[in-house]
This record gives C-alpha cells, structure tokens and sequence, in this order.
C-alpha cells in the first residue's frame, strides 16, 4: 500500500491566511490564498488531488447542498472567481497533486482576486483518467478578501463519499 493509500479522509482543516504573515500582501487586483491542507487519516480510494474553487455569492448557495455533488454540476462558471495559478494562468478552479504524508501538511497558493461573500471549495479526486469526486469541503467567507492584513480561516472538515461520485468535477 502506498503512504498515499493510507492517510486520506481528511479533516481538511485548512489553513486560509489571506495577506497575513507568510502570505504576502494582497492589492485591489487580487490577493494571495494561501491555505494548509491537513490530513489525518485514510480514504478506501487515495486522493491523487485538491481542487479549489473561490465562489462569488457565497450566501445564495447552501453548503450542505454544495456538498452533494460536483460542484461543477451545480453551478456555472461565472459564479467561480478567476485564480490565478503560480505560472500565472488564470482558471475558475485550480488543482494540486495530494502530497502530504500522514499526520502533515501540504502548503499550497493560488492568487483571487479582492471581493466579499465568497465561499472556499475544495474537492478531493480520485487519479481515475474521469476523476471521481473523494470529498468535498465548504467554507463560507463572508468578509471575503481584502488587501492588506486578512484573518486566517480554518477550511471546514471534507464531507467523503463511500463510493466515491462518479461526476466530472474537472472545469478544465
């Protein structure tokens, strides 16, 4: 089994730190996002990557109901704000390989633009050629992003699928 197989149902507990200490400053253009993503204990089927989606009128939407599907079935794309990747591309949601070890961290950043009501998704896939959707967590951001110095936010705990959903969560 490899380490990967064993650790992941996750209590993602991340880390938002928006313009705070590490983060850098943000702008009226857009604003670092960076977050932690904690993993503490294992899935059936590993999680091969993180998906992050910024959504914009975060309080029309409900994250109990968020967290059933896709959220690319659920939504459209103009409800997502544009990320800005670290090779400078911008994407309505972003992916990262999982790479944390048991009981770590994994450190990840994407740059979103200044707005409020937001609401923070990140989705767990499976390494399937169609990814499968592993699990999904909602944070509500109402203060959103600023510029400057922002408040760091704890991400709530994945909400997991066993079997996982066969819907496409990918944007891209």
């Amino acid at each position: 089994m490899k380490p990967m197989d064993r650790l992941l149902a996750l209590s993602a507990a991340g880390l938002l730190c928006l313009g705070s200490i590490g983060c850098g400053p943000g702008d009226a253009s857009g604003g670092p996002l960076a977050f932690e993503l904690f993993v503490d204990q294992a899935t059936p089927t590993p999680i091969a990557s993180w998906q992050v989606a910024l959504m914009s009128q975060g309080s029309r939407s409900d994250c109990a109901q968020l967290q059933t599907s896709c959220l690319h079935g659920q939504v459209t794309k103009d409800r997502l704000v544009r990320l800005t990747d670290s090779k400078g591309a911008e994407h309505p949601a972003i992916a990262f390989p999982a790479s944390a070890p048991s009981g770590g961290t994994q450190d990840v950043g994407i740059t979103a633009a200044v707005g409020t009501d937001y609401k923070l998704i990140i989705e767990a896939l499976s390494a399937d050629a169609t990814p499968q959707l592993l699990g999904t967590s909602c944070t509500p951001l109402p203060e959103g992003i600023r510029s400057g110095t922002n408040k760091a936010v704890l991400a709530e705990p994945l909400k997991l699928f066993s079997p996982p959903l066969t819907c496409d969560p990918r944007w891209e």
